[in-house]
């Protein structure tokens, strides 16, 4: 039996027609689009800024806009547009741009490699050495007039500086700080009071007190004491300066008050340090006492999880950051709650780890953060760094952080209230031992040590997979040291050619030259020499020879 398909033509020509139609209307849209947004941002008689980020936070965009619009008032012709881009998608876009040539004039500085990395930074980013040593012209009817403009931020514009380079590449907006949120509500029906917890034991006593309404009320899978935005490691980095500063005298090689990650692998050889310590004990069972009061299995919990989990009142405690302050604020108040904000509580004297508690980790030495960088291709890069200062104005940087309200990084800049308890704690110490020493021993402290903590796995199973890596030659401690070696070599390189511009520049133009920044440069050249410093130390603390060790890592080597 035949089939006749004549019909059909007619029908088939239509959907062909129908489609060819579609994407032609499409094509022209999207030319006009594109032809609309060229027009506007190389509008000839207005200045266009573009500042890029991916602080979608409640509050963030519109408190920069408010910002944005105070600075365009005071500089008619300049148009400011903000583009807000989630961070899941921040990474690929913006090294989109970069790589094409059309990245914005102000990028925030992060997530991606080309936005952290010191070849990438050369490559796309403004030096701004040269300029903040001078005053903020924002400043000029406050007490700060006169001082340089890197000195009137409370972290002296360390947030941007970059240490592989000597550079000032980037200028932070803000400050973070980490705090725990508290139900008052829940907690006074819970235990009979809405006093805050003072001390760890108080704390824990509390939250077993809740384990117990929860038993009571049939709330036994619903109601947890603890949730956290960024699971237990960031609550577990608040606790090791206290329980762990004390390794300071004895494991810090150079003498320069903190302890990094090579000097605790150094001390963990030798036995100065060891996981079976009485402080360090007590920090990893402290944290397995936390870990027993958060939900099962938290480590899968992400951050909108557990803000929906505290917002919904199912949880007494919320661990995170100011950034997040604002939403969970407005969420308490949706839900009728009445919310605290107060730091870790410690361990007192009398409770138990007390003993090994030497002090609060100090936060007055935090670097700032949300740091934007200029796009060295910008056709504006001046007028983008006058925003940049006016946006670090006493007067611009309370308008960008009261109405976002995130700490203020300016001296003297006032926070919002609901800022008050996340402005930096001065009191307190900065060392603490850093185990993870490479990517392959942090990545098992990330998993294995949380499986104790949550209960899954026995410390002394931790302990033996941490000992089989960190002692493993070709992953763990030996490798990350050569490792730190071979970047150490290439980072004297890259400084070499910094200098050797500088000379240059200096012969053309004499006086172009920033002599600090060469004299540091200089100075680090000398110490690291080609990453000597790291072989003599290999030798003298390991007493074996490195070239023999890391034979099998040795192609890079002169």
């Amino acid at each position: 039996m035949s089939i006749d398909t004549r019909a059909e033509k007619p029908a088939r020509l239509g959907g062909n027609l129908l489609g060819v139609t579609m994407l032609v209307v499409a094509f022209v849209v999207s030319l006009i689009v594109s032809t609309v947004n060229t027009l506007r941002i190389e509008r000839p008689n207005e200045t266009i800024i573009r500042i890029a980020h991916w602080q979608l936070e409640k509050g963030y965009r519109e408190a920069l806009d408010i910002a944005i619009k105070e600075y365009q008032r005071r500089n008619p012709g300049v148009k400011i547009e903000q583009m807000g881009v989630t961070e899941k998608l921040y990474n690929q876009w913006i090294n989109t741009q970069l790589i094409s040539g059309t990245a914005p004039d102000l990028c925030e500085m992060g997530q991606s490699n080309m936005l952290t990395k010191d070849e990438y930074t050369v490559k796309y980013f403004i030096p701004l050495s040269n300029l903040i040593t001078r005053p903020n012209p924002y400043n000029a009817n406050n007490n700060l007039k006169d001082t340089p403009w890197k000195e009137t931020l409370l972290d002296g514009m360390r947030g941007g500086f970059r240490e592989g380079l000597q550079e000032y590449y980037g200028v932070p907006t803000t400050l973070i700080s980490m705090r725990l949120f508290v139900n008052r509500t829940l907690l006074k029906q819970a235990t009979g009071s809405d006093a805050l917890p003072e001390t760890f034991g108080e704390w824990m006593a509390q939250c077993r007190a809740i384990r117990e309404y929860a038993k009571k009320t049939g709330q036994e899978r619903s109601l947890i004491p603890i949730v956290s935005c960024y699971g237990i490691q960031s609550i577990k980095g608040t606790y090791e300066v206290p329980f762990t500063s004390s390794y300071e005298r004895e494991l810090d090689l150079d003498l320069n008050g903190d302890v990094l990650p090579i000097e605790t692998y150094i001390g963990y050889r030798k036995k100065q340090v060891t996981l079976q310590d009485p402080s360090m004990q007590a920090l990893f069972r402290s944290m397995k006492m936390v870990g027993d009061q958060m939900q099962l299995g938290f480590s899968g919990m992400d951050r909108q999880t557990a803000q929906y989990t505290f917002a919904n009142q199912r949880a007494a405690f919320l661990s995170t950051g100011s950034w997040d302050a604002s939403g969970v604020a407005q969420q308490a108040e949706t839900s009728g709650f009445d919310l605290a904000v107060i730091q870790m509580p410690l361990p007192a004297e009398d409770e138990e780890f007390g003993a090994y508690i030497r002090g609060r980790q100090n936060e007055a030495s935090s670097n700032g953060a949300g740091v934007y960088g200029v796009y060295k291709n910008s056709k504006h890069a001046e007028q983008a760094l006058d925003f940049m200062m006016f946006l670090t104005s006493r007067e611009g940087n309370e308008i960008l952080n009261q109405n976002s309200e995130w700490p203020p990084l300016t001296i003297g800049a006032k926070p919002s209230k609901l800022m008050e308890p996340f402005q930096p704690d001065p009191r307190g110490y900065n060392a603490r031992v850093s185990l993870g020493f490479g990517p392959r021993v942090t990545q098992v402290i990330n998993a294995e040590l949380v499986n104790y903590f949550q209960g899954f796995a026995p410390f002394s199973e931790f302990e033996r997979i941490y000992n089989e890596v960190i002692l493993d030659p070709r992953r763990g401690g030996d490798w990350a040291w050569w490792n730190e070696y071979d970047l150490r070599r290439r980072d004297v390189r890259n400084k070499e050619r910094v200098l050797a511009q500088d000379l240059a520049l200096e012969l053309i133009t004499p006086g172009s030259r920033d002599p600090n920044r060469t004299r540091r440069a200089v100075l680090q050249q000398l110490t690291r020499y080609n990453g000597t410093d790291y072989l003599w130390l290999f030798r003298t603390e390991r007493e074996a020879d490195p070239f023999v060790a890391w034979k099998d890592f040795q192609p890079v080597f002169p």
